[in-house]
């Protein structure tokens, strides 16, 4: 199955909006983090927080300064930093 140039632009189009959203989402985020962080877990130098200004805000996951994910759930974040920080044991296992 061949797509026609029309759709191909469609395509390119819509992951070039999801991605100027998640982009503006982040940044919503992270600027939000900056003002009330609430500091929940810690592992590995992954961390992973809430802002506590009483809105419904996703769990932000940060590897250093890096956003790796938004999470609904607490459990979902910290799920998340525990298996980062195990595929890192795991490579530098690997490693040696």
């Amino acid at each position: 199955m061949e797509l026609t140039n029309e759709e191909i632009r469609l395509v390119l189009d819509l992951r070039n909006r999801r991605a100027e959203e998640l982009r503006k989402f982040q940044a919503r985020a992270e600027a939000r983090a900056v003002k009330y962080p609430l500091m929940v877990y810690e592992k590995g130098g992954l961390r992973a927080y809430k802002d506590c200004d009483g809105k419904h805000t996703p769990w932000s996951v940060y590897d250093g300064d890096t956003l790796v994910c938004m999470c609904v759930y607490k459990k979902g974040a910290i799920a998340v930093v525990d298996y980062i920080n195990n595929l890192k044991t795991k490579e530098g296992e690997n490693e040696k």
